[in-house]
């Protein structure tokens, strides 16, 4: 089985294409939207989606739960940038996420998301 047939294989195992949302909030015409951060020197960047948002905290919460068993079975998420071509998932960007932190058992980035969002999936 070549490399490509592994993949194949896997993103039909796991419905990666019908799982997928877009990463990024769009205008009709496929514009991506932005919006303008800093308090000081504002500069715009690209608004993520809230089917992402949304993806995100189902997501990290999954984490939360998991890191208060005994033995978690997570230690982070594994996350892809794709599109489908012809029914095909084209990668992108594979990525990981650790959910543990440096200080702390869980990560900054995932610890109360639910209400601060200040480091929201940076």
């Amino acid at each position: 089985m070549n490399n490509e047939q592994i993949w194949n294989d896997y993103c039909q195992r796991e419905n990666i294409a019908e799982q997928a949302v877009p990463l990024f909030e769009t205008e009709a015409d496929k514009w991506v939207v932005t919006r303008e951060v800093g308090r000081q020197k504002k500069r715009k960047v690209l608004s993520r989606s809230e089917a992402m948002n949304q993806l995100i905290i189902k997501q990290v919460d999954t984490l939360i739960a998991d890191s208060s068993r005994a033995q978690p079975m997570y230690d982070g998420l594994i996350y892809m940038m794709l599109y489908i071509e012809d029914g095909r998932v084209q990668p992108l960007y594979i990525g990981k996420t650790e959910s543990r932190g440096r200080k702390n058992d869980l990560s900054a980035n995932i610890t109360k998301l639910q209400t601060d969002r200040s480091k929201f999936a940076r």
